[in-house]
């Protein structure tokens, strides 16, 4: 055994070791010792972690507790009432307010227009009517023209 590699389950022959209590045992404290400094190894950063948000919790009280006191307590805040108009100076807002006034009068001069086309259109329909009426009466004075015209047609006793 003395130039036998440490293998779990092969020998160099290439075959099982037999079961050895001393060797099992052997095996178990090395996992053990391995565990333990692992655990061990894991178990300080925990500490470390749990320290810190210690740290963390007490340095937010710190802060917190001033600003609780400084702060004033108005149970409801003071009512604000506009009156009169508000005059708000940015240079976009007034750029808007042009343009929108623009707009408002171009708006007007398209519904006086509309206004005035529908006033065309029933002005157009009493044109209609009157040159209607003025054929007719054109075609009575041409049949009243072609009547004086004809010769009255005399009479032979």
């Amino acid at each position: 055994m003395v130039g036998e590699p440490r293998q779990a389950f092969l020998r160099m022959a290439g075959t099982f070791r037999t079961y050895d209590k001393a060797f099992h045992a052997r095996g178990l404290l090395y996992c053990a010792s391995v565990n333990q400094g692992m655990n061990g190894h894991i178990a300080q950063f925990v500490k470390g972690a749990h320290v810190l948000t210690a740290l963390a919790v007490l340095a937010l009280l710190v802060a917190a507790v001033p600003s609780i006191l400084l702060l004033p307590t108005d149970a409801a805040p003071a009512k604000t009432e506009i009156v009169g108009p508000v005059n708000i100076a940015a240079p976009s807002l007034v750029d808007l307010k042009t343009e929108i006034a623009t707009l408002g009068n171009e708006l007007r001069v398209i519904a006086n227009d509309r206004s005035q086309l529908q006033h065309m259109g029933s002005f157009d329909a009493k044109i209609d009517l009157l040159s209607d009426a003025v054929g007719q009466l054109q075609r009575e004075l041409e049949r009243l023209q072609k009547a004086a015209t004809v010769p009255p047609a005399t009479s032979k006793p």
